[in-house]
């Protein structure tokens, strides 16, 4: 189980460095995934029970989000059709995978000794992680199931310009790296990862090959950047990293602290358990 948990935690620092890098927030709900399968391994109880289906639910899920945001680099889902049903059977499955995993998790002592012992108040915890975690996952999960169930198009797509935020009904939409362009006199908005947003913003026109989801999303993975642009990637590319760079330091100093002021030792003992650690599992 220890080495589960290390996998865990490893996963976790990649969560953390992905949204670093890419900008995109759903990296960070792996990291939320991740957090049972850490607490089963090194804060539960001696003599609590091992939960296998957790630990399946756990990668099942950061497997779902991983693969719906990996190697995207633009993305618009405004041309999405909205399928009622399916909405629903997804959000219904999400609350209840979400709900026996956090509930389980609090009653096994995953997430440390609670203070409310009575089984009315584990559920109702359950039902609210479940309920939150359901709405995070909805987008996820869809966007999961159009890049599976997607064909391949050229899109092209002109006038195109950065923009900062869009106003929707009566309130304001923030988009923090998006461009906004037309074809065939429709607008469409699409969201970037960071590298993608520094590396275009500039270009007025594109032609992508794109893929079109069964639900009518479009996603951008391929040959998103020409010859003219092998400058900007590498300018770009020396940014992000420097950046991910600060992020895993300083992840890794917090949790140097964490474990001082938990444990009380010295980072010197703390240095040493870590190299007998890593011995062991070598």
């Amino acid at each position: 189980m220890g080495i589960v948990g290390i996998i865990a935690i490893f996963t976790m620092f990649i969560g953390f460095l992905a949204v670093t890098v890419t900008g995109r927030r759903q990296w960070f709900v792996i990291c939320i995934w991740c957090m049972p399968v850490v607490g089963m391994a090194y804060i539960a109880p001696p003599d609590s029970a091992i939960n296998g289906l957790i630990v399946l639910i756990c990668m099942l899920m950061s497997l779902e989000v991983g693969y719906s945001v990996w190697g995207v680099k633009l993305w618009c889902v405004q041309t999405r059709k909205k399928n009622k049903p399916l909405f629903a059977i997804v959000g219904i499955v999400n609350f209840l995978l979400t709900f026996y995993c956090f509930q389980q998790s609090l009653q096994l002592g995953y997430f440390g000794e609670i203070t409310v012992d009575d089984k009315l108040s584990v559920v109702a915890i359950g039902i609210v992680c479940g309920i939150i975690m359901a709405c995070i996952m909805q987008d996820i999960t869809i966007s999961a199931l159009e890049k599976y169930f997607s064909k391949k198009e050229e899109f092209p797509l002109i006038h195109c310009k950065p923009i900062k935020k869009t106003k929707k009904k009566n309130f304001e939409m923030y988009r923090r790296y998006a461009i906004k362009g037309t074809q065939n006199g429709q607008t469409y908005v699409f969201n970037m990862t960071r590298k993608a947003y520094l590396v275009l913003k500039a270009q007025k026109s594109f032609v992508f090959n794109a893929r079109r989801g069964v639900l009518g999303g479009v996603y951008v993975k391929d040959r998103v950047y020409d010859k003219d642009s092998q400058r900007r990637v590498k300018r770009v590319n020396r940014i992000l990293l420097n950046r991910a760079l600060f992020v895993l330091l300083a992840i890794i100093l917090l949790s140097l602290l964490v474990v001082r002021i938990r444990t009380g030792n010295s980072f010197d003992l703390i240095f040493t358990q870590i190299r007998r650690s890593v011995g062991i599992i070598g």
